[in-house]
């Protein structure tokens, strides 16, 4: 689910992002350096009243369609309104995170650094998402947006070499939204459960990458939980090494969509998971790779795949296959994704689901 671009200032609109770089930081500072400095420097941008209501979200697909792939002529105007004030903050912090990191002035940057502390601990210290009066798509909204915030706060400590750094409060947050996550999507984890899908791959990259920098080791064993079960209950073709989730095929003409939005998380939490102390076994790597092959194969030869999607495909945006930078990272080799990669001309950056731009993070070889 995109998160709509927000204008955040004159001062952000200015960049183009599109270009992004690290900025020189030699000599480096220690975070506790930088922290002083950015708490000197003023944001410019007020930050967005927190979101602490009900998440009572109306779902926007016609649930009596089995496949979910019917959009209701209009929702509810309660559920825009959540929805718009949630996404738009998110996307405001990815800006000032994609900003922060930019080859922008040191002055600049560390008001796009202050801004993005800022507009964190503010939600942070007035408990935003924080209820527990929520319909099930508003759970998916406080997983989604947190898997936004913490993947931009992975990125840009790292981006910064660690002279920007969530402050505890944030992480603090980031942990007890993780935890309120946990609580939504444990019971989904039961083996009768026949849902089991997408929301749940998105449950534990959020929940893990949370859990990751608040240093909660039940919140990551949590995450390699979920990715574990995810894989076991991919099908596996060997004739072809691909991969699938049936649960996604039976999106009718959405499957390629959710083929790769269900793919995301997992090559996320793939990327992330040996850091942290659990390391993929050989079993997990080659059920990857051919989820990976079937999801690339699905856009650049869609009529190869005609006996296992059925109906005639929705186009997939760029943005969605930002996952192909990160996969790239771990198999450079790897012809179908890079295939795909090559085919949108490595045009896939800037997924706000993901935190935004990544392809600092995770350059692909012999992109242009």
């Amino acid at each position: 689910m995109p998160l709509r671009y927000l204008g955040i200032s004159v001062l952000m609109a200015a960049v183009s992002l599109s270009a992004c770089k690290p900025r020189d930081t030699q000599p480096h500072e220690s975070a506790s350096a930088m922290s002083r400095k950015v708490a000197d420097v003023s944001c410019p941008k007020a930050v967005p009243e927190a979101f602490r209501g009900a998440l009572n979200v109306q779902s926007k697909y016609d649930q009596s369609d089995k496949s979910k792939s019917t959009l209701l002529a209009k929702r509810d105007d309660e559920s825009e309104e959540i929805q718009s004030q949630i996404q738009e903050y998110a996307k405001g912090v990815v800006r000032l995170a994609d900003y922060a990191v930019s080859d922008a002035s040191d002055r600049k940057a560390q008001q796009a650094e202050a801004c993005l502390t800022q507009w964190l601990d503010a939600w942070a210290n007035d408990h935003a998402l924080e209820t527990d009066d929520t319909s099930k798509t508003g759970q998916a909204v406080r997983k989604w947006t947190l898997a936004t915030l913490a993947m931009v706060a992975l990125k840009t400590e790292a981006l910064t070499n660690g002279q920007w750094q969530a402050s505890t409060t944030t992480r603090n947050w980031f942990n007890r939204l993780g935890r309120q996550v946990m609580t939504d999507y444990s019971p989904r984890l039961d083996p009768g459960f026949k849902y089991f899908n997408n929301h749940d791959h998105w449950a534990a990259w959020s929940v893990f990458s949370s859990g990751l920098l608040s240093n909660d080791k039940e919140m990551m064993a949590w995450g390699y939980k979920v990715f574990s079960l995810a894989l076991d209950k991919a099908v596996f073709d060997k004739r072809h090494q691909y991969a699938y989730f049936p649960n996604e095929l039976a999106r009718k003409h959405l499957a390629t969509n959710y083929t790769h939005f269900s793919l995301t998380p997992l090559v996320m939490l793939a990327r992330y998971l040996p850091n942290a102390g659990y390391p993929l076994s050989s079993d997990q790597s080659g059920t990857l790779i051919a989820l990976a092959n079937f999801a690339s194969v699905a856009v650049t030869d869609p009529g190869s795949l005609k006996s296992y999607l059925g109906d005639k495909q929705s186009p997939v945006a760029g943005y969605k296959l930002a996952w192909t930078q990160v996969f790239l990272s771990m198999h450079p080799d790897n012809k179908p994704v890079r295939a795909l990669y090559d085919s949108e001309k490595g045009d896939v950056d800037g997924y706000s689901q993901l935190g935004g731009k990544l392809s600092q993070l995770y350059p692909v070889e012999g992109s242009k």
